[in-house]
């Protein structure tokens, strides 16, 4: 039971990944606090440097927040660099965006990238773009703090017209199918301890010398009485 139902769930799993998962696509930028502005010239401080990584996790949840979202909506219906794009973008909400968008940070760094996931990798390529570009210009309309430290950028988005470029994101196929062989093991075997544990039915000599304490005589075989055999007197 064990086997079987691992592999049926490792085959299922594999089956959904490689042919029926949607495809999706990502276009990331990166960019950095920039914590020399603070004081005017090239110059960095350490405790520059601490307060622009804290301000870092600040940012991530700023440029993750309705405010700042929306601000990108409206830059995306109003702004002429994207007015080929309004098809595709007409639709968008702060919380579709959200849906779409992560955020992750470069350990001991300064440094974050900002991805956009969808199934439309020119509308990925879109809104990475507007993202980018509005935290870099218009982060400081959202918080005046942010005017202290900066972000700049290291690495920009792909352009939407090249988004052909944009690679479609691995399924994960193999990984998906050992994990979902493990968690069919575990289910089944889990199953399988929880029906014997509560299974109070007495199956075999053996079983019954363990639960009770008394000697056995004799075994009497178990018989299937509605069984009848062919020419057996119905009435014996």
């Amino acid at each position: 039971i064990v086997v079987i139902v691992s592999i049926l769930f490792a085959g299922l799993t594999f089956v959904y990944s490689k042919f029926f998962k949607v495809d999706t696509y990502t276009s990331s930028s990166k960019l950095y606090v920039n914590s020399a502005v603070s004081t005017g010239n090239d110059v960095t401080t350490g405790d520059n440097i601490i307060v622009a990584r804290y301000m870092l996790d600040n940012y991530k949840i700023i440029l993750k927040s309705e405010k700042f979202l929306n601000m990108v909506v409206t830059d995306l219906a109003n702004n002429e660099a994207y007015k080929e794009y309004r098809d595709i973008t007409a639709d968008l909400n702060a919380s579709k965006i959200n849906a779409m968008l992560s955020i992750s940070h470069y350990e001991d760094s300064e440094v974050f990238s900002i991805s956009i996931t969808s199934v439309d990798p020119e509308l990925a390529c879109v809104i990475s773009k507007a993202i980018h570009n509005n935290a870099v210009d218009n982060i400081g309309k959202i918080v005046p703090s942010a005017k202290v430290f900066a972000l700049s950028s290291i690495q920009d988005p792909i352009e939407p017209e090249a988004y052909k470029a944009v690679a479609k994101n691995s399924n994960h196929e193999f990984r998906n199918t050992l994990l979902a062989f493990l968690i069919g093991t575990v289910l089944s075997v889990v199953a399988i301890w929880v029906f014997s544990f509560f299974d109070v039915v007495i199956r075999d000599k053996k079983n019954l010398a363990d639960n009770i304490d008394v000697p056995i005589l004799g075994v009497i075989p178990r018989h299937d009485l509605q069984t009848i055999t062919k020419g057996e007197n119905k009435n014996a």
